[in-house]
């Protein structure tokens, strides 16, 4: 178990790096969404407050991302020359 923020950071950044590019842009994407709830988590520890709505928000964008862009690769793939062979 990490010891420290900078641990812990090292970490999510190496799992990141390690994640299947389902779509373009999947990886950065997925960094944001856990920046963005790194954030909430901070701020909520400052000074409490309902964060679940906004880590939800983040989650569903992510996954809207996810969707699209799976979208569009098939979309693409089923467009080429090659794949009508």
């Amino acid at each position: 178990m990490p010891t420290s923020q900078s641990q812990l950071t090292a970490i999510l950044k190496e799992q990141i790096k390690s994640l299947e590019e389902r779509c373009p842009g999947y990886r950065s994407k997925v960094a944001e969404t856990l920046a963005s709830v790194i954030i909430f988590e901070h701020q909520n520890k400052i000074k409490p407050r309902a964060i679940r709505q906004d880590v939800k928000k983040e989650c569903l964008a992510l996954g809207d991302f996810l969707a699209e862009g799976v979208r569009r690769a098939t979309e693409e793939q089923s467009s080429t020359p090659e794949s009508k062979v």
